[in-house]
């Protein structure tokens, strides 16, 4: 009964070590992977909504894409920290590119294009 003891009380206290070690690396990881918003309004000169522009977010690693809504909003989800390159284009107007670096918390960028 006591070796039985001994081993049990060995193995709880190689759980106890092992524990702190795997919570930290867990959170390491989800902070090192969070994922933001890149968020903002595309207006013309006239400060009316460009509505039906193109946005793109583009990277080496991924690419995002969306439309100018009625209220002039675009939103991506999901974007990883990083580099990144804006381009907004709409027919008749001229493209708008614009290079950001996304942290960790939303970010927003309006826009005016002629």
């Amino acid at each position: 009964m006591r070796v039985f003891d001994l081993e049990l009380q060995k193995t709880t206290t190689k759980v106890t070590r092992i524990t702190p070690l795997l919570l930290t690396l867990l959170l390491i990881g989800n902070i090192a992977f969070a994922q933001v918003q890149v968020r903002g309004i595309v207006l013309d000169e006239t400060k009316e909504p460009l509505v039906g522009a193109t946005v793109q977010l583009v990277s080496s690693q991924k690419n995002f894409n969306a439309f100018v809504g009625l209220d002039g909003s675009y939103i991506f989800n999901g974007v990883n920290a990083g580099d990144y390159e804006l381009v907004v284009s709409f027919v008749g107007y001229k493209s708008y590119r614009q290079t950001i670096s996304v942290g960790n918390q939303t970010y927003r960028l309006d826009i005016t294009i002629e």
